[in-house]
């Protein structure tokens, strides 16, 4: 009997189709099983199993070759070594096309926990390959070994005290809770739980009887009911006469330790408080006092019936606290305070101890000193030694806004005023002598701008002419800053050549140059000079906006070389910058 075509590729794999067409089922023959038994066999995996030592030096992952499992069940693998897995550092992949390793179930070896554990898969995709990450430490042993079953085998077995883990692998199970309602009908519903996961309940009852729960509340081994009110003691441990939410004449109540409200009136009764936060309200009534032991910086707020803070017009005692008073006037007030700094009394005979840096009192008279502005009249005068040991910094300001009219007394600077035309200019005075800023009758400030000059020397213009069209540059010259410019040079000519052109050129920072045809540059030339002595030339020009220039010399097509031919001569050249 042929294999049907229809048989798919795992099951074909259970078949072998002889040459004569007839098919057989294929199977393992396993030694040892009894004498000519056969059946099914398990495999060993030798290409995902392995004993060879990882080393973080060297090689640390063991890669498995991807094994097609499709006639397979069930994969089981033992793991065992003397040091930690990387993070994930077993990885169990499952591929479709032995590329692409989609599938991958990723565990940790911690051998704090044990050295050794053990995995078991079903078969989900056609090829299967162990992917074993080594942690830092090089292992003393490792063994790996993986098999192949045929059929399915139980989940990984542990002990009944071993402890849960997040790392280890389970069969998951869930399941709800359900009840029967007491609607008729007694449907089958859910029951709910709370954001958190946990079960709500409801007891129902119509009356606390209902309820059938009894509690007994006692006080020093004393039950509290209806008819035995709560016992509380006064200072001599006897019970406290009280008629309703009023303390009985002559009777005290001392708080400790607590934090609890305490309502009045009080009648020739006497609050004490002590290591308390408490609300007190309500009347004190005449000749009752309030004693306040050791109260945290808050204070005590007294109020009285209306929700108003009470005004206190007798003495307030504090030990180790605060007391929080409102009162209409400083003088109703009648507090006296001792203000220390460094455990010395300040008072208004002994002032305020200020001190230098080398702990010397300082002799401070401070007289007068009033209002936001120290004026004609107040002052404050500081008695020191030396100013160097006063090291005091005094910043000025003026009072009025830039864009206001001047008014009250404005901090300005100034100039001294000189006739200009009779006097020229000031003395000199030595270097590093102070001086005032000058100005003209009129106001203006006199401002002498002598270091923003320049002049340099323009070696390349310097040089005999005597080849037709010969032309010669200064260089670039940086004016940057510079307004004005003088060009100084000496020309000679000999034979009469046709003439010689000075040409200004300019550009912007890193930029092409560009002749400048206006002004007198248009037509700066000498034409048929005959020979005669050396001319001095100097012409100022004003700078444009660019940031470099250069001169250049061209002299005409006709010139000869010397001696006895048509040539200039140029020396001296220069220019002088300023602004």
């Amino acid at each position: 009997m042929a294999i049907s075509p229809n048989v798919a590729d795992n099951e074909r794999a259970k078949f072998e189709e002889a040459t004569d067409g007839k098919a057989a089922v294929r199977v393992n023959i396993i030694d040892g099983a009894g004498a000519g038994g056969s059946s099914a066999a398990n495999a060993i995996s030798t290409l995902n199993s392995s004993t060879t030592i990882l080393d973080p030096g060297g090689t640390n992952v063991f890669t498995g070759t991807g094994e097609d499992v499709s006639t397979y069940a069930a994969i089981a693998i033992t793991v065992s070594s003397d040091v930690d897995s990387g993070t994930d550092g077993l990885q169990f992949q499952f591929s479709t096309d032995n590329t692409n390793w989609d599938d991958s179930n990723d565990f940790n070896l911690d051998v704090s926990v044990s050295d050794t554990r053990r995995f078991q898969f079903p078969v989900t995709a056609k090829y299967f390959r162990i992917v074993y990450t080594n942690g830092s430490t090089i292992q003393t042993y490792f063994r790996l070994q993986t098999i192949f079953h045929t059929t399915n085998i139980l989940p990984t077995i542990h002990r009944l005290d071993t402890g849960l883990s997040n790392d280890r692998s389970v069969t998951v199970n869930k399941s709800v809770i359900a009840g029967e309602t007491t609607a008729g009908g007694g449907a089958f519903v859910n029951v709910k739980v709370d954001p958190s996961g946990s079960v709500q309940t409801v007891a129902n009852q119509d009356t606390h009887d209902d309820l059938n729960a009894n509690v007994n509340l006692q006080v020093n081994d004393v039950d509290v009911s209806g008819t035995n009110a709560v016992p509380i003691t006064n200072d001599t441990a006897g019970t406290l006469a009280t008629s309703g939410k009023q303390l009985a004449d002559n009777h005290n109540v001392t708080i400790s330790n607590t934090s609890m409200p305490v309502t009045g009136p009080l009648t020739n009764a006497e609050l004490r408080l002590s290591d308390v936060g408490v609300a007190v309200s309500g009347l004190l009534g005449d000749g009752h006092n309030v004693t306040v032991d050791n109260i945290d910086s808050d204070g005590i707020p007294i109020i009285n019936q209306t929700g108003d803070t009470l005004s206190v017009g007798g003495a307030v005692t504090v030990t180790s606290g605060a007391v929080t008073v409102s009162q209409g006037t400083r003088s109703s007030l009648n507090a006296n305070a001792t203000i220390q700094v460094q455990g010395i009394d300040v008072t208004l005979t002994s002032g305020l101890p200020i001190q230098n840096e080398t702990g010397t009192n300082l002799g401070i008279d401070v007289v007068n000193v009033s209002g936001s502005a120290i004026n004609d009249g107040n002052a404050i005068h500081v008695s020191q030694g030396t100013a160097a040991n006063l090291k005091a910094t005094v910043i000025a300001a003026g009072d009025i806004a830039h864009d206001s009219a001047d008014s009250g007394n404005p901090i300005k600077t100034g100039a001294k005023a000189i006739d200009f035309n009779t006097s020229g200019h000031t003395a000199d005075v030595a270097a590093a002598d102070r001086v005032n800023s000058i100005a003209l009758q009129n106001g203006q400030h006199l401002v002498a701008d002598l270091a923003h000059r320049k002049a340099i020397t323009l070696g390349g213009l310097d040089d005999i002419y005597d080849t037709a069209n010969e032309s010669h540059n200064s260089g670039d010259i940086d004016v940057t800053g510079f307004r004005y410019a003088s060009f100084m040079f000496t020309i000679e000519s000999n034979s009469n050549p046709t003439d010689f052109q000075w040409t200004l050129e300019e550009k912007s920072s890193g930029g092409t140059y560009f002749e400048v045809t206006s002004g007198f540059w248009a037509f700066f030339k000498y034409e048929d000079v005959g020979t005669g002595t050396a001319i001095n030339v100097s012409v100022m020009f004003p700078l444009g906006g660019a940031d470099t220039i250069r001169i250049v010399g061209t002299v005409s097509s006709d010139a000869t070389a010397s001696p006895g031919g048509k040539f200039y001569t140029i020396t001296n050249s220069e220019i002088g910058l300023r602004n």
